[in-house]
């Protein structure tokens, strides 16, 4: 389905909490307001109290005066014969859609128009006469159920069966194909082809209701109760076991029926509250609060769609939420929050830097998340942080460090960049303060072989081939060198360009793409040079990219940029080998401010050094 990505909005939750320097969630949401759902002539009636999604994709609500139907693009109200409020909705993975109310259910094969339904009034013995409102649905591979105060209806085979209870259902259950149901005074069932039939000790529920019940692929239960407030586990066919070290302080009861979008994590609704997310503990993580998302609190009904958009049936809106989103914030401390960072890989994982501290996200066990830790480091004050031949360094205005400590090279020097030497693991090339370095590795570090001076501070340095160098700078000049028969600097020529070669008076970094060199102008775009000049890049159009501040490309075929707005695109190599810019989850970020540096992992995933602090997507 992609209907979802064209109403696909984004609203950032609050960040009062940045300080704190813990992870955030930062949660693309979509929510309709009352007036947003008007369809056709009629106004939505709130509130809103359940919530399906068919086998065609639709999207369904049902309010107090019947049912709404969502496209992806608008909303419309179905001509449903309701006395009432629509209180029950589910969609059979055999097709249709089950809607129920008050002493209401119908079936409704095929949702078209107009709408033919099948009755299960006309099949129950005694019909739905005193059943109360319908409210849950479930299924498993051979019926589907919902049930009412006093009435659970069953249907298979295109029959339905109804069984009675005299003291009165609590709330059914969707397991791992399976369904249960708690009953009154009798405890929790699972309900098979016969009817109910009381799980093991199942009768410890009897007098105990429980709120929200999920069950993993594995088998494992968790249930949660309201009175006395607790979380209890067990494995299908073992008896119910509380965890007492469990008391769900956090979460704000009543609460409908949660969700298990992720092991180890519970997503509930607060009939009166916002979204707690809890853990296996029932410690509450995360929150997903009502007035976050500009609407009255009250979540009366939660379900996940095909493309795992959390929605939430507010009391008087709906809202489609990213999570677990793809997306969480990462706070630097007080000390540094607000600056721009650079983020590189290290041995110790992903790592930023302030001066001549060192930030490391890490697993923070007292904040139970990650966090950007400070680490101990005694080099000068870093002005980046780069690998080369697999080890890490450290640039700093004093040398060039080896991370994992010993004696610096070039230790009166400013080190602003470090690049590979093509064909040759034993050296590497240095940017420095109006030069470049080449330095060759013995046993006691790395020595000086040879320099040349430009008339610029090198902050990026490609090598192109075996006999070129490009240098660029900060001030809009870039130097190409010819190496010496030994691929050194001795006897290079050196060849420096600037404005009068079509260089804007900006930083410069230099990328390699396939065997094309481009040159990327900070605030701007990309440039090529031919014949003896630098061109707008006929590959990587400005007009795809935007004025950027960072680039990165994740293959020869993807370009990740960030421009000065705070947007994140996403271009994609076409046919003709142009990049053009392509749809995807980096469209919906905002709120964090520029990105100025980006990182990918081997793994995929992409880092952001943002002004709110480091954001991995």
């Amino acid at each position: 389905m992609t209907m979802f990505r064209m109403c696909f909005g984004f609203f950032c939750l609050w960040f009062g909490a940045l300080a704190g320097a813990s992870e955030v969630g930062v949660l693309p949401a979509k929510t309709w307001e009352v007036r947003q759902l008007q369809a056709d002539d009629a106004h939505p009636e709130p509130p809103f109290y359940s919530l399906a999604q068919s086998q065609a994709g639709l999207i369904y609500a049902g309010d107090r005066s019947g049912l709404l139907e969502f496209d992806g693009r608008r909303w419309r109200r179905l001509p449903l014969e309701s006395p009432g409020a629509v209180t029950l909705l589910g969609a059979p993975r055999s097709g249709g859609l089950v809607v129920g109310g008050p002493e209401f259910l119908k079936f409704f094969p095929q949702m078209t128009t107009p709408l033919r339904a099948q009755d299960p009034d006309r099949e129950i013995a005694g019909g739905l006469h005193g059943s109360g409102d319908f409210w849950e649905f479930a299924e498993d591979q051979q019926q589907w159920c919902v049930r009412a105060t006093s009435l659970l209806v069953c249907a298979a085979d295109g029959k339905f069966r109804g069984y009675r209870s005299k003291t009165g259902f609590g709330r059914l259950f969707q397991g791992h194909d399976a369904i249960y149901v708690q009953e009154n005074h009798v405890g929790l069932s699972s309900v098979t082809r016969n009817g109910p039939t009381l799980i093991a000790n199942g009768e410890v529920f009897a007098e105990i209701g429980v709120d929200t019940l999920v069950e993993s692929a594995e088998g494992r239960l968790t249930a949660l109760t309201r009175k006395p407030a607790g979380l209890w586990e067990w494995n299908r066919g073992n008896p119910p076991t509380r965890n007492p070290a469990a008391t769900l302080a956090g979460v704000r009861f009543p609460i409908g029926i949660g969700l298990q979008p992720l092991p180890g994590r519970l997503v509930l609704p607060e009939e009166t509250g916002g979204v707690a997310i809890v853990d296996a503990e029932g410690v509450v993580q995360e929150r997903i609060e009502p007035e976050d998302l500009g609407v009255a609190p009250g979540a009366q009904a939660m379900m996940f769609d095909r493309e795992g958009g959390l929605w939430v049936a507010w009391r008087t809106a709906l809202s489609r939420i990213e999570y677990p989103s793809r997306i969480a914030l990462f706070p630097m401390s007080d000390a540094v929050y607000g600056e721009s960072l650079s983020l590189a890989r290290t041995r110790f994982g992903v790592t930023t830097w302030r001066n001549s501290h060192l930030f490391v996200l890490e697993p923070n066990a007292s904040a139970g998340r990650w966090t950007l830790q400070q680490k101990a480091s005694a080099t000068p004050v870093i002005l980046k942080l780069t690998n080369a031949h697999g080890t890490d360094y450290l640039a700093t205005v004093r040398g060039l460090w080896p991370l994992d400590g010993g004696n610096p090279a070039l230790p009166t020097e400013h080190v602003f960049e470090v690049a590979e030497v093509l064909g040759n693991p034993e050296q590497i090339w240095a940017g420095l303060r109006n030069g470049v370095a080449l330095l060759r590795h013995n046993a006691e570090g790395w020595a000086e072989v040879s320099r040349e001076d430009v008339s610029f501070d090198v902050i990026s340095v490609q090598q192109s081939d075996a006999r070129t160098l490009w240098l660029g700078s900060q001030v809009g000049r870039v130097a190409h060198l010819s190496l010496g028969s030994e691929g050194d600097l001795h006897d290079a020529t050196v060849l420096e360009f600037g404005q009068g070669a079509g260089l804007p008076k900006r930083a410069i970094t230099i990328y390699m793409l396939d065997d094309r060199v481009l040159f990327q102008v900070n605030g701007g775009g990309f440039l090529e040079f031919r014949d003896g000049r630098f061109a707008p890049s006929t590959i990587v159009p400005l007009a795809e990219t935007g004025a950027i501040v960072a680039a990165n490309f994740i293959d020869a075929t993807q370009l990740l940029v960030a421009d000065t707005s705070g947007s994140i695109r996403l271009l994609k190599r076409d046919i003709a080998g142009v990049f053009r810019v392509q749809h995807s989850v980096f469209d919906a970020i905002a709120g964090i401010g520029m990105s100025r540096s980006m990182l990918i992992d081997p793994d995929g995933v992409v880092w952001l050094a943002a002004d709110a602090g480091v954001v991995r997507v």
